[in-house]
């Protein structure tokens, strides 16, 4: 899966057909780290991608007044055009969760999207997976995206800290 995020969405959909062409037949989906994209280069990547996961930040909560519902509302013309939703209010910077914000946005959308596949980012490493783990009980089917708190000083992927991650879902 492609991460993208681009500031030109003057030419998204010539954008998304570079990147399938560079990612080739085994990249099957996007994840637009983007505020509310035009849905029309939305349903551009769909064509493209048989998963498209538009991640919902800090500025995109904004937007919608951080109110779940309104939210899980402006979700209504993506419909068929996305696959999954990705919570994060920490937009990759590494700030916490905060698992109750997570928890009632996840519910509105579960609720208005049944179909709409779940995942919750934010400062997730080895000792902040308890904290999150109560989402299971109510959404057993949510992703966990770490990025930034699995990193080393130099920004690059640090797999001890990523293994510590893993195994302590087990």
């Amino acid at each position: 899966m492609i991460h993208y995020a681009t500031k030109n969405k003057n030419t998204l959909a010539d954008q998304f057909k570079l990147l399938k062409t560079l990612a080739g037949p085994l990249c099957d989906g996007i994840q637009l780290n983007m505020i509310w994209p035009d849905v029309q280069d939305v349903i551009q990547a769909r064509h493209l991608f048989d998963r498209v996961v538009l991640q919902l930040g800090p500025s995109a909560m904004n937007e919608a007044g951080n109110d779940p519902h309104k939210i899980a509302q402006w979700l209504t013309p993506y419909k068929g055009s996305i696959t999954d939703v990705l919570i994060d209010a920490s937009g990759g910077k590494g700030v916490p969760i905060n698992v109750a914000k997570a928890h009632s946005i996840a519910k509105a959308v579960r609720d208005m999207y049944p179909d709409f596949g779940l995942g919750v980012a934010g400062g997730l490493c080895a000792p902040m997976v308890p904290t999150v783990l109560p989402l299971l009980k109510d959404f057993p089917d949510m992703s966990f995206d770490a990025e930034g708190r699995i990193r080393d000083l130099k920004d690059n992927l640090d797999l001890d800290l990523s293994q510590q991650y893993l195994k302590a879902f087990c």
